[in-house]
């Protein structure tokens, strides 16, 4: 039985990857790595090789953002559909995918809910067995997201900088606030990691709902592009001879820099801000473009007339 798109909430919805056989075999190769809210592992699934991301279990209530010094007013339903960082995937690669801009992150295939076979090989093989599960978590499966397998020894190179500039800015213009902008967020100058991304519509985003005030959402609209330059091109310029000298808000001590350079300053756009994407509206446009026929099904539906005709 194939499962229902995720979360299950308003927004965008990551579809599930359909695993093929009643055993559902995963085939796990080797472990890439591990953060706080996950493992990931390189797996063949159906033949092929991924890259899979499995979840820890999280508290809700851990996530439960403030406004100020008090909890902000939301359920923690809401909160975890929101918040979770399983479902912020599944949000953002769900956007990605809506709005046929999937060259802007890694590519998702979808996500798979494990079974107890898999955590069992995952155990023996790598010896992980914490999933992090409160009592309310007993007996749930593991989530975890099917992704590309993205082979780089490199986070990134300078080369890889204005691509990687522009890509940010379409995400933010696609109401996507990554919000945990860092180097290790990327490998081969690909967007690997979405699990802190804020999706419009998002709690907190929404300029309406008055749960955050509308300033407080619009200053922190920038926070991606100051964490790129922060810890993407300062970190880099700090530890390399060779500067990049492209960012999005140029500082003193880079204005400095430039004096004794051939190159001028950058030339300042307007930055897109995540918050400000009506989604709304570009649900309607997309509900509202004609759907393009499929030369397969319109030759068989000539077939079935000629078939009319002649009886």
């Amino acid at each position: 039985m194939v499962g229902r798109d995720l979360p299950p909430c308003t927004g965008p919805k990551l579809g599930p990857f359909v695993i093929e056989g009643q055993d559902q075999d995963i085939i796990f190769k080797k472990h890439l790595g591990s953060a706080v809210h996950s493992h990931v592992f390189e797996v063949i699934i159906n033949g092929s090789t991924y890259a899979l991301k499995m979840f820890k279990f999280l508290d809700p209530r851990i996530l439960h953002p403030y406004t100020g010094s008090e909890l902000a007013p939301i359920n923690l339903k809401t909160i975890a559909h929101h918040k979770d960082p399983f479902y912020s995937e599944c949000r953002a690669f769900g956007r990605l995918k809506e709005t046929g801009r999937e060259d802007l992150a890694v590519h998702c295939y979808g996500y798979i809910i494990t079974n107890s076979k898999h955590e069992e090989d995952v155990c023996r093989q790598f010896r992980i067995s914490n999933w992090d599960r409160s009592e309310q978590d007993e007996g749930k499966p593991v989530r975890a997201i099917v992704k590309e397998l993205v082979r780089s020894e490199q986070m990134y190179v300078p080369k890889m900088v204005p691509r990687m500039m522009r890509e940010l800015r379409d995400l933010n213009g696609l109401g996507i606030q990554v919000w945990d902008v860092k180097d290790d967020m990327y490998l081969g100058g690909v967007l690997i990691d979405l699990s802190q991304a804020r999706t419009v519509p998002h709690i907190q985003l929404d300029l309406e709902a008055g749960i955050w005030k509308r300033d407080r959402i619009l200053g922190e609209g920038n926070y991606d592009y100051e964490c790129f330059d922060a810890y993407i091109i300062d970190e880099w310029n700090d530890h390399h001879d060779e500067h990049i000298w492209d960012r999005f808000e140029p500082n003193s001590t880079f204005r400095s820099r430039l004096r004794s350079s051939a190159k001028g300053p950058p030339k300042q756009t307007n930055l897109p801000f995540a918050a400000l994407y009506d989604w709304k509206r570009e649900s309607r446009k997309r509900k509202a473009k004609p759907e393009v026929a499929n030369p397969t099904t319109k030759a068989r539906r000539i077939v079935k007339t000629k078939r009319r005709k002649k009886s």
